[in-house]
């Protein structure tokens, strides 16, 4: 969380009130890898940042998992289709299971 403050606060230092808002408004939360965070069929509510690790996006076809996207540290993520028309999502949000 820490890191997408002070990336806003890199492109609008001015704006410390508006950064301590949005502070105040964000919650942290850990996914075990694999788990997944945003279900399809249901309405997409949040944009989450992701401060560690990796998540992709998929949808299911046939039986098997057909990635749409995937996210990196320092990227927002959301089904943004969902998010902003408030429609049903098509697709699933999973953390990543990364193989050293």
């Amino acid at each position: 969380m820490n890191y997408f403050i002070e990336t806003i606060g890199r492109i609008i230092p001015e704006e410390e009130a508006a950064l301590e808002a949005l502070e105040q408004v964000m919650k942290l939360r850990v996914y075990r890898k694999n788990e997944i965070i945003q279900q399809a069929g249901a309405v997409c509510k949040k944009v989450i940042c992701v401060n560690k690790g990796a998540l992709y996006m998929y949808k299911n076809k046939d039986g098997k998992e057909e990635v749409v996207e995937f996210y990196i540290e320092g990227m927002l993520c959301s089904d943004y289709v969902s998010f902003i028309r408030q429609a049903l999502r098509t697709t699933r949000l999973r953390r990543w299971k990364i193989v050293n």
